[in-house]
Formats: C-alpha cells, sequence, structure tokens
C-alpha cells in the first residue's frame, strides 16, 4: 500500500533553493569566462586560418594578403589560406566574414571601402561593420594621387584647382563608378576647391586607365601603383596627392595642403579586421606578430614596388581611423545626396 509522501520532508527549504539557483548561475558564467582564454590558448592549431580577401585575385588587396601571409604563417606555424571572394564591391566576401564564428580561424583584409564607405551608401546592407567586426590593425597605406594626361595644362595642384574653375564641367574625370572611393574624392575636391568637374564612370579600371592614355579623360584620381609603368614612360603625369603630407612613392609632387586647401585629405590603406566577439588574446597576437612582420626590410622592399608602405596600429587607433573617415566621407556623402541600392 503506498503511502502519501510527506511534503514537508521532501521539500527543499527556499534558502537552499536560491543558493542552488545562484551556484548553477555562477557555474554558467564560469564556463562562459573560461571558454574565450581556452580558445584563444588553442589557437591557431586547430585548423588552417582563412584570410577573406573580398576582391578578385591579382589586384592590391589580393598581392598585400599574399605577401603578409606568408611571413604570417611561419610564425604562426600554421598555415593561412586566402579566399578570394570579390563582388558587389567588397560587400559580399566583408559579409561573409561578418557571419563567421568568432574563434580567430576567419579573418578579412579590407580597404576602407566595404566598411566605410557601404555602410554610408547602401540604404541595406547584410552586415553592420560597427556591430558585426572587430578592428586588428591597418596593414600599409597607399597615397592617392591625382594623375593627368601628358599634354594636360597643368603642372601641379595649384594651376589644377585654377584651370578647373576656369572651366567648369569641362574637366573629364574617370572613376570607376558612382559611390567607388576614387567618385568620393572627386566629389571632395569638387567641394572643397569650388569646382565642378564632369565626372566619368566606368566598370572597371582598366578602362580609365585606357582612356586616360588615349587622351580622352583629363584626369583620374587612383593609387598610383596602377600607372608606375605609364609615369616612367610618361605617357601619364602624377601632379599631387591626397596625403597630409608628401609620399615617399612621389617625393616630387605637391599635396593639396601646399596648395591652400589642406581638407582635401585621404590616403589609400588596407586594414585587417575579425569577427565581432574575436578573443582579444588573438586580435592581440595577430597585431603583434603582423607588426613585427611589417617592420623588417624584406617585407617594406616588397611592398614599395607594389605603391604601399607598412603603416601598422593597434586595434583601437584603426576605429579611431574608421570612425574619423567615417564622418569625413559621410558628410560628402550627404551633401551629394548619394544613394545606392
Amino acid at each position: 500500500m503506498n503511502h502519501p509522501t510527506n511534503a514537508k520532508e521532501t521539500r527543499m527549504p527556499t534558502f537552499l533553493l536560491r543558493a542552488l539557483i545562484a551556484l548553477q548561475a555562477f557555474a554558467g558564467l564560469l564556463i562562459v569566462l573560461l571558454a574565450g582564454p581556452a580558445l584563444a590558448q588553442a589557437w591557431p592549431t586547430a585548423r588552417p586560418i582563412t584570410l577573406v580577401v573580398a576582391y578578385a585575385p591579382g589586384g592590391g588587396a589580393d598581392a598585400v594578403a599574399r605577401l603578409i601571409t606568408v611571413e604570417l604563417g611561419k610564425k604562426l606555424g600554421q598555415s593561412i589560406v586566402i579566399d578570394n571572394r570579390p563582388g558587389a564591391g567588397g560587400n559580399i566576401g566583408t559579409a561573409s566574414v561578418a557571419r563567421a564564428a568568432p574563434d580567430g580561424y576567419t579573418l578579412l583584409l579590407t580597404p576602407p571601402g566595404p566598411i566605410i564607405n557601404s555602410k554610408l551608401l547602401y540604404k541595406s546592407l547584410p552586415y553592420d561593420p560597427e556591430r558585426d567586426l572587430a578592428p586588428v590593425m591597418k596593414l600599409v597605406e597607399s597615397p592617392f594621387a591625382v594623375l593627368v594626361r601628358p599634354d594636360f595644362p597643368a603642372k601641379n595642384l595649384t594651376e589644377l584647382i585654377a584651370y578647373a574653375r576656369a572651366h567648369p564641367g569641362k574637366l573629364n574625370v574617370g572613376t570607376v563608378g558612382v559611390g567607388s572611393t576614387g567618385h568620393l574624392l572627386n566629389l571632395m575636391v569638387e567641394h572643397h576647391t569650388k569646382t565642378q568637374f564632369n565626372i566619368v564612370p566606368y566598370k572597371g579600371s582598366g578602362q580609365v586607365v585606357t582612356d586616360l592614355l588615349a587622351g580622352r579623360l583629363d584626369m583620374t584620381i587612383d593609387y598610383p601603383s596602377t600607372y608606375f609603368g605609364h609615369i616612367a614612360q610618361n605617357k601619364v603625369r602624377p601632379i599631387g596627392t591626397l596625403g597630409t603630407t608628401r609620399s615617399e612613392l612621389l617625393p616630387g609632387v605637391q599635396t593639396f595642403a601646399e596648395a591652400g586647401t589642406p581638407e582635401i585629405e585621404a590616403t589609400g590603406w588596407f586594414g585587417l579586421v575579425a569577427p565581432r566577439g574575436t578573443p582579444d588574446a588573438v586580435v592581440q597576437r595577430l597585431q603583434q606578430e603582423i607588426a613585427e612582420i611589417l617592420r623588417t626590410p624584406e617585407v617594406r622592399d616588397k611592398l614599395l614596388p607594389l605603391g604601399y608602405t607598412p603603416a601598422a596600429t593597434t586595434p583601437e587607433q584603426l576605429r579611431q581611423l574608421a570612425a574619423s573617415e567615417m564622418a569625413r566621407i559621410g558628410a560628402i556623402v550627404r551633401s551629394a545626396n548619394l544613394s545606392l541600392e
């Protein structure tokens, strides 16, 4: 015969129940806190690291990635696989990293476009750079140069500004598509010099080069590395850069600051970012190892012919740089009322 259970004998006292719940919560929190350091300690032994480059092989981002990953792989004792994911101005590859697990095994080498320009220009993005990505460091930088056809009358930026003001809307300027970095830089120059260009959008940089060499374009703003061979043959002339100081790649070329418009300032760069939540220990080791790589004369000597100089920063410095450029470029985008679907 079954007897009824005595509730007083089996019911757990309230204070003991609360203590047990608190202990379970503490244990859960402890597991979460310990998981990050444990993961960081094991990294990168579990598997190869994937470095996403959101552009096609053969370009500047790809070349810098391959140079750095060879040396980084030696330091980490782990292979690093480059995954080229071009499309949508870098947004496709960037979105894949934003969705990746924050375990240090997926990284992104990127120019400012996908993490700054895209947020300013696109009404809808499959990622939010500030919410989904964490800065690791700036890697390298390159000046943006103003390049003109050989017989263009202006010999420097001072003369260019005077010529553009005297011929509003007559200066044919090539750029790679509406909303591209080159397009935004041209708008910046127009805005601060009170000039008006005839900005001609192209589908690719190769077409811009072709038409500038043929004299169908007067000018473009681009990385000078694309034109080094043409500059050496006097088929294209660099007459200015957008850096705050003269570039060692083009030491004889005037800056906009020297031409009286210091507000026109922009430097091209590539940075390294990771999915938000990547352990701090992993981020710190990546930054330290790569900074050491970039300080070696051998790597510097290989970067210069590509048109880049080492420019290692801390994660915080990259975050501040991105925030500063977001504000500066955002003002230009709003002034021009630019928006992309």
